[in-house]
Protein backbone atom coordinates (compact mmCIF):
# COMPACT_ATOMS: atom_id res chain seq x y z
CA UNK A 1 0.00 0.00 0.00
CA UNK A 2 1.33 3.42 -0.95
CA UNK A 3 2.20 5.56 2.05
CA UNK A 4 0.31 8.86 2.09
CA UNK A 5 0.41 9.75 5.81
CA UNK A 6 3.69 10.71 7.42
CA UNK A 7 3.11 10.43 11.15
CA UNK A 8 5.00 9.13 14.17
CA UNK A 9 3.91 5.55 13.43
CA UNK A 10 5.90 5.66 10.19
CA UNK A 11 9.01 6.86 12.02
CA UNK A 12 8.57 4.08 14.60
CA UNK A 13 8.20 1.55 11.78
CA UNK A 14 11.43 2.80 10.19
CA UNK A 15 13.34 2.56 13.47
CA UNK A 16 11.94 -0.92 14.19
CA UNK A 17 12.82 -2.10 10.67
CA UNK A 18 16.41 -0.88 11.06
CA UNK A 19 16.73 -2.69 14.40
CA UNK A 20 15.21 -5.86 12.92
CA UNK A 21 17.52 -5.71 9.89
CA UNK A 22 20.64 -5.35 12.05
CA UNK A 23 19.50 -8.02 14.54
CA UNK A 24 19.10 -10.45 11.63
CA UNK A 25 22.52 -9.46 10.20
CA UNK A 26 20.79 -8.20 7.08
CA UNK A 27 21.60 -5.29 4.79
CA UNK A 28 18.05 -4.50 3.71
CA UNK A 29 14.47 -5.10 4.80
CA UNK A 30 11.03 -4.39 3.37
CA UNK A 31 7.96 -3.58 5.45
CA UNK A 32 6.02 -6.66 4.19
CA UNK A 33 8.79 -8.86 5.64
CA UNK A 34 7.75 -7.65 9.11
CA UNK A 35 4.03 -7.96 8.42
CA UNK A 36 3.35 -4.33 7.47
CA UNK A 37 1.77 -3.84 4.06
CA UNK A 38 3.28 -0.45 3.29
CA UNK A 39 5.72 0.55 0.55
CA UNK A 40 8.72 1.17 2.80
CA UNK A 41 12.22 -0.30 2.82
CA UNK A 42 15.42 0.17 4.79
CA UNK A 43 18.89 -0.29 3.31
CA UNK A 44 22.30 -0.33 4.95
CA UNK A 45 24.63 1.38 2.43
CA UNK A 46 27.61 0.15 4.50
CA UNK A 47 26.50 -3.43 3.72
CA UNK A 48 27.04 -4.58 7.29
CA UNK A 49 30.56 -3.25 7.48
CA UNK A 50 31.39 -1.20 10.53
CA UNK A 51 31.72 2.18 8.81
CA UNK A 52 30.18 5.56 9.59
CA UNK A 53 27.03 5.28 7.47
CA UNK A 54 23.39 5.62 8.43
CA UNK A 55 20.72 3.25 7.08
CA UNK A 56 18.41 4.79 4.51
CA UNK A 57 14.64 4.57 4.92
CA UNK A 58 12.83 4.80 1.59
CA UNK A 59 9.09 5.34 1.45
CA UNK A 60 7.28 4.65 -1.84
CA UNK A 61 10.56 3.93 -3.68
CA UNK A 62 10.49 3.90 -7.46
CA UNK A 63 13.27 2.95 -9.86
CA UNK A 64 13.88 5.76 -12.35
CA UNK A 65 16.99 4.52 -14.21
CA UNK A 66 19.00 1.35 -14.47
CA UNK A 67 22.36 0.46 -15.95
CA UNK A 68 23.67 -2.68 -17.56
CA UNK A 69 23.08 -5.96 -15.80
CA UNK A 70 25.75 -7.96 -14.01
CA UNK A 71 25.69 -11.37 -12.34
CA UNK A 72 26.21 -11.48 -8.60
CA UNK A 73 25.12 -13.55 -5.63
CA UNK A 74 22.01 -12.80 -3.63
CA UNK A 75 20.26 -14.23 -0.60
CA UNK A 76 17.29 -13.22 1.51
CA UNK A 77 16.32 -13.09 5.17
CA UNK A 78 13.01 -14.68 4.10
CA UNK A 79 14.85 -17.69 2.60
CA UNK A 80 17.68 -18.36 5.06
CA UNK A 81 20.52 -20.44 3.68
CA UNK A 82 19.59 -20.04 0.02
CA UNK A 83 21.88 -18.04 -2.27
CA UNK A 84 22.15 -17.82 -6.03
CA UNK A 85 23.76 -15.81 -8.80
CA UNK A 86 21.57 -13.99 -11.29
CA UNK A 87 21.59 -10.66 -13.16
CA UNK A 88 20.43 -7.31 -11.88
CA UNK A 89 21.33 -3.79 -13.00
CA UNK A 90 24.70 -2.67 -11.67
CA UNK A 91 23.62 0.96 -11.32
CA UNK A 92 20.24 2.49 -10.40
CA UNK A 93 18.59 5.81 -9.69
CA UNK A 94 15.66 5.58 -7.28
CA UNK A 95 13.21 8.26 -6.19
CA UNK A 96 11.57 7.99 -2.80
CA UNK A 97 10.11 9.97 0.07
CA UNK A 98 11.86 10.32 3.42
CA UNK A 99 10.02 9.97 6.74
CA UNK A 100 8.85 13.59 6.56
CA UNK A 101 7.43 13.15 3.03
CA UNK A 102 10.26 15.02 1.27
CA UNK A 103 11.19 13.88 -2.25
CA UNK A 104 14.65 12.36 -2.53
CA UNK A 105 16.79 10.86 -5.29
CA UNK A 106 19.38 8.19 -4.56
CA UNK A 107 21.92 6.99 -7.09
CA UNK A 108 23.94 3.90 -6.28
CA UNK A 109 25.74 0.98 -7.86
CA UNK A 110 27.08 -2.46 -7.14
CA UNK A 111 25.78 -4.44 -4.18
CA UNK A 112 23.86 -1.50 -2.67
CA UNK A 113 21.90 -1.19 -5.94
CA UNK A 114 21.20 -4.92 -5.78
CA UNK A 115 19.92 -4.57 -2.19
CA UNK A 116 17.58 -1.69 -3.12
CA UNK A 117 16.21 -3.65 -6.10
CA UNK A 118 15.82 -6.75 -3.93
CA UNK A 119 13.81 -4.85 -1.31
CA UNK A 120 11.62 -3.16 -3.94
CA UNK A 121 10.89 -6.65 -5.29
CA UNK A 122 9.48 -7.50 -1.85
CA UNK A 123 7.15 -4.49 -2.10
CA UNK A 124 5.95 -5.92 -5.42
CA UNK A 125 5.33 -9.39 -3.95
CA UNK A 126 8.47 -11.03 -5.34
CA UNK A 127 11.36 -12.94 -3.81
CA UNK A 128 14.74 -13.35 -5.51
CA UNK A 129 13.62 -16.95 -5.97
CA UNK A 130 11.07 -15.72 -8.54
CA UNK A 131 13.91 -14.33 -10.70
CA UNK A 132 15.68 -17.69 -10.97
CA UNK A 133 15.30 -20.19 -13.79
CA UNK A 134 13.38 -23.38 -13.06
CA UNK A 135 16.62 -25.35 -13.40
CA UNK A 136 18.33 -23.09 -10.85
CA UNK A 137 15.39 -23.47 -8.44
CA UNK A 138 15.50 -27.27 -8.74
CA UNK A 139 19.25 -27.28 -8.12
CA UNK A 140 18.87 -25.07 -5.02
CA UNK A 141 16.07 -27.28 -3.67
CA UNK A 142 18.22 -30.36 -4.17
CA UNK A 143 21.27 -28.78 -2.52
CA UNK A 144 19.23 -27.32 0.36
CA UNK A 145 17.54 -30.64 1.15
CA UNK A 146 20.82 -32.52 0.79
CA UNK A 147 22.52 -30.08 3.20
CA UNK A 148 19.69 -30.38 5.76
CA UNK A 149 19.65 -34.19 5.60
CA UNK A 150 23.37 -34.43 6.42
Amino acid sequence: MVVDRFQNELKELGENMIATMFNACGVGLAAPQVGVLLRAIVVDPALGKNVNSEPIIMVNPEIKETGTEIFDEEGCLSLPGLYSYFPRPEKIVVSYLDLEGNSCIYETKGMVARVVLHEIDHLNGKLFWNRLSILNRLWLKFMFHRKNLS
